[in-house]
């Protein structure tokens, strides 16, 4: 179990680390502190700011799109939530499916708990008029039948509990833009190497920088003004999801963002170009694209390219977290590359 003084300085070490590579790459950067710290059943949800800023609470200071921190209580692990997931809770339901591979109870399985609850304190009939008044499609043979299997510890009959899924669906969750992973479980948080140490290292590493890929994922001419020879989504879009696809949105909404436009994307498949968000250009390191790709996976069923779909699988369908430095020689490889992906 993850102390709360633990988990500060994890959080400490990773601001620290981000502040020395902003230091190294582009000769200037903002300190940051630890602001809060509050409890929650997942972890320890940290805030930060710039140190400027708590000195003098003058708002010109405080940072902006800071997302709290999650130091994860059982294996110490460390991610960062992005500030609208922060504010709409939208990370909870992400962070356990995506990044913990559990899938939260619904509203069926509340509803299972209270049937077993009332069957060991009001009796048999008490629970079988729970079930029927909760999915009044189940006859008084199918909710025996259905109270039986629960009685015993087993799932009930797929055809009734396919009623019970259609009679309480699950509430639809908020749109997450993704919970990033930034350290795994049981990685040891050790501390910065000295500054001069870490400005030489990182000055090495931009002398020589990491090699970059520029696979380009999903090229579409509804995405690309500057492609209209490239293919159109119209003829990659299928009626039902495909495998892994809530996975597959999650690691596209969870890239690092290369570079963001001021203006916006729309739905260029639906009549009154229903807004999506903003265009911009993320990456996992190895491969690239457009922003609005997500929005028309989980909308329209996509297809994407089958090694990126492979590689994004062989990651956990988690991308990896993207320095300073490799962003930098990703942008100068992009901005030779021709024609401009974006």
């Amino acid at each position: 179990m993850i102390s709360r003084e633990s988990a500060i300085s994890r959080v400490e070490a990773e601001l620290e680390r981000a502040y020395l590579e902003e230091l190294a790459a582009y000769g200037q950067s903002v300190p940051a502190q630890v602001t809060q710290v509050l409890e929650h059943g997942l972890g320890w949800i940290v805030s930060w700011d710039a140190q400027e800023y708590v000195r003098t609470r003058a708002p010109r200071h405080s940072l902006l799109a800071n997302g709290p921190y999650l130091v994860d209580k059982q294996d110490g692990s460390l991610h960062q939530i992005p500030v609208v997931d922060a504010v709409t809770g939208a990370w909870e339901n992400d962070y356990l499916t995506r990044v913990k591979g559990q899938v939260p109870p619904g509203p069926v399985d509340s509803l299972h708990d209270e049937v077993r609850s009332t069957a060991n304190t009001q009796g048999r009939a008490h629970a079988l008029r729970l079930l029927r008044r909760r999915i009044p499609a189940l006859s008084i043979r199918a909710a025996t039948t259905y109270a039986d299997a629960l009685a015993a510890g087993q799932s009930p009959p797929a055809d009734l509990f396919a009623l019970a899924v259609e009679a309480l669906p699950r509430p639809k969750e908020p749109v997450a833009l993704g919970v990033r992973t930034i350290t795994e479980a049981s990685t040891s948080m050790t501390a910065p190497a000295p500054l001069s140490k870490q400005n030489s290292t990182a000055r090495r590493r931009r002398q020589t920088p990491p090699p970059c890929s520029t696979k380009h994922l999903g090229t579409y001419r509804e995405l690309e003004p500057n492609r209209p020879d490239a293919p159109s989504i119209h003829d990659s879009i299928a009626t039902e999801p495909r495998p892994d696809e809530a996975k597959l949105i999650a690691y596209l909404r969870a890239g690092t963002r290369l570079a963001v436009c001021g203006t916006a994307f729309y739905d260029e498949l639906r009549g009154d170009r229903t807004l999506i968000g903003e265009n911009s250009l993320r990456t996992d390191g190895t491969w690239f694209w457009n922003s609005a790709l997500a929005y028309y996976v989980n909308t329209y069923h996509l297809a994407l390219d089958d090694r990126f779909i492979t590689h994004a699988a062989d990651s956990g369908w988690t991308p990896r977290h993207i320095g300073t430095a490799e962003i930098l020689a990703l942008c100068d490889q992009l901005c030779d590359a021709d024609p401009w992906p974006w």
